[in-house]
């Protein structure tokens, strides 16, 4: 279901972008995989772990936004690992952020600006679960 959810609200905001926004260049990255395999040949050409869904690059800047639904659980290893991808992207001068809606998105896009992400990170990170649940 999670997954399901974040690719339809991740082709809205695709679809908003280049047909209505057009500034800046936006793209995906296709790091889900249906088996290690699969998983390990994808790495071998490039794909990073944890790199967010989307990523917008626009006058020198470049952001990582990962969509999340809020009410779905996700692997907290993951979770990190995404964070960490975040970090990296904000120590070369960009920003991360999860994104929750199309409405957040837009926000993100147009101003920089999401307030949750840091609550977010130091949720994720001081949990000790397996799994975390954004809620």
């Amino acid at each position: 279901m999670s997954d399901r959810a974040e690719e339809i609200m991740q082709a809205e905001q695709v679809m908003w972008f280049r047909d209505e926004y057009k500034k800046g260049i936006l793209w995906a990255n296709d790091n889900n995989s249906v088996s290690s395999q699969q998983a390990m040949a994808k790495r071998s050409k490039g794909m990073l772990k944890g790199a967010s869904d989307l990523m917008y690059f626009n006058n020198g800047i470049l952001m990582a936004i990962e969509n999340k639904i809020i009410g779905t659980t996700h692997n907290r290893i993951h979770l990190l690992e995404q964070i960490e991808f975040g970090k990296e992207i904000e120590k070369q001068g960009g920003k991360f952020f999860f994104c929750f809606s199309f409405e957040q998105f837009r926000l993100i896009i147009q101003h920089s600006a999401s307030l949750e992400t840091e609550y977010w990170i130091d949720k994720i990170q001081n949990s000790k679960n397996k799994s975390f649940k954004f809620d």
